[in-house]
């Protein structure tokens, strides 16, 4: 180059008008190797001056030996830090060039940080640099394959040879325990359920908020806690199922560090809420009145899971007349009372169930429809279809015609009522002669209980039949004990099967 100096100047302003930042000029490279007689060590702090001047003191200047070069007290004096090589040295010898830096009359002088900028892949000289207050450079060139090293292209930045792990490696032991600042923010819900599993979550970052991968995070909900580890965008996620009264309770995540990162933790309020209980009847919805109501209940969480030990109350009927029990739920979740006896109005009715709710359920109710029906104090009316809102005739002197087809063989002497009931319910016979000697009643209720036969014969003079099923009958206005005047209604609902 015709005129260095120039050249010099040249650089500067091309740095200074760059607007760079974090810049530290070496204005030769080992200047003992012979790069030009302009850029010699004999004149370099003739050049760092010249780079000092003509930057007005922003640039920092300073100039480096080849591998364990000693730079001269003219050198030190004029530069702003102190470059050392470490190539060829062991870290005794760089150990010992450290020291004979610090004792030279400029240093002395003008103390002013040292580094070793360029060294090598030798940890030794690492240990010796840091052990000494100064920086070290690796260098992981000149013998790679120059595809694993860092500094010749192409750059391979992965962590793939036995010396870079070895720096690594030791860069992590200088730095000593918990040396790295950790930040961990909640990231998942605030509110859930009793009972309902819960993904909770956090994330964990470094003081730059770089996520931290591969790292375990501990999440407690109150003395329920659970473990995940961090996926590469920082987060780490499990479920929590809550198992405590509602209520507000502390969710914490907490990260308990390792050799390099500090420990960290975050807390927010929790809000555990009852959970939703679903009731549904199962119990009886047609009763006799005067006789028995079992009223049954199945409590399900979510509709699901039972619910046991819970009070469910139950009430037949409503207004003043209503009739009530109250029973807990067993280990199925089915509650159960007994009101004996029914005293409601015959037809139409309600029954309903109610949970009152506590400090993990919500309340939950339901209501089904009822039939109360009376049944004949002696004997009962029979028919021979039971079709549900069919109009049927169960009185009648043709009531072997109206009910069962000629081919059946009803006895036409039958004129509907049986005076003789076995028991009351479906599988049961009866009894009764012809023109029915037993008396019928008089009048008739508004819902009645009748017989369904399946068969109806004759036998010398007495006439039977069975019991298929039954049936409740809203009658109709118009029926009298003399067959002529028939008894007719419509079939309402099902007793039995």
């Amino acid at each position: 180059m015709a005129d260095q100096f120039a050249a010099v100047n040249n650089i500067t302003d091309w740095l200074l008008n760059g607007d760079f930042g974090n810049v530290l000029v070496e204005t030769t490279n080992e200047c003992n190797t012979g790069f030009s007689t302009y850029l010699d060590c004999s004149n370099e702090a003739n050049v760092v001056k010249q780079v000092q001047d003509r930057s007005g003191g922003a640039l920092k200047v300073a100039v480096s030996f080849s591998g364990g070069g000693l730079p001269g007290d003219e050198v030190i004096s004029q530069e702003d830090l102190v470059l050392l090589h470490g190539n060829g040295i062991n870290g005794t010898q760089l150990a010992a060039l450290i020291v004979a830096t610090k004792n030279s009359t400029a240093y002395k002088a003008h103390p002013k940080p040292i580094v070793v900028n360029e060294d090598s892949t030798n940890v030794d000289n690492m240990n010796a640099a840091v052990a000494a207050g100064v920086s070290w450079g690796y260098l992981d060139t000149g013998v790679n394959n120059y595809v694993d090293g860092f500094q010749s292209p192409p750059v391979n930045w992965t962590i793939n040879t036995t010396a870079k792990q070895a720096f690594f490696d030791n860069a992590l032991r200088l730095a000593g325990p918990n040396s790295v600042g950790t930040t961990l923010h909640l990231t998942g819900p605030t509110t859930g359920d009793y009972q309902d599993a819960i993904s909770l979550s956090a994330r964990l970052a470094d003081q730059a908020g770089n996520p931290l991968a591969t790292m375990p995070i501990a999440i407690s909900l109150g003395s329920q806690t659970c473990t995940a580890v961090t996926n590469a965008a920082g987060v780490a996620a499990c479920a929590i199922t809550p198992s405590v009264v509602a209520g507000t309770y502390p969710l914490t995540a907490s990260f308990a560090g390792t050799p390099l990162l500090l420990p960290s933790s975050a807390s927010v309020p929790f809000v555990v809420t009852p959970e939703e209980a679903v009731l549904a009847y199962t119990g009886d919805t047609k009763v006799a009145q005067g006789g028995s109501a079992l009223l049954v209940g199945a409590l399900r969480e979510d509709g699901q899971a039972p619910i046991p030990g819970r009070a469910v109350s139950f009430t037949l009927g409503s207004g003043a007349g209503a009739q009530s029990c109250t029973a807990a739920t067993d280990a199925s979740g089915n509650a159960a009372c007994v009101i004996r006896p029914v005293d409601q109005p015959l037809g139409p009715g309600q029954v309903s169930a109610a949970f009152s709710g506590d400090g993990f359920y919500r309340p939950a109710s339901a209501t089904a429809a009822t039939m109360v029906f009376a049944v004949l104090p002696a004997g009962a009316f029979v028919i021979g279809d039971p079709a549900s809102g069919k109009s049927v005739t169960f009185w009648s002197s043709q009531w072997a015609s109206l009910n069962f087809p000629s081919d059946m063989g009803a006895p036409s002497s039958f004129k509907g009522f049986a005076g003789t009931v076995a028991a009351t319910g479906c599988g049961s016979s009866w009894l009764s002669r012809p023109g029915d000697s037993a008396e019928p009643p008089a009048s008739l209720p508004a819902y009645m209980a009748v017989i369904v036969a399946g068969s109806v014969v004759k036998s010398g003079s007495a006439i039977s039949g069975n019991t298929a099923s039954m049936v409740i009958v809203k009658t109709d206005s118009g029926y009298a004990p003399d067959p002529g005047h028939a008894g007719t209604g419509t079939v309402v609902g099902v007793i039995c099967p």
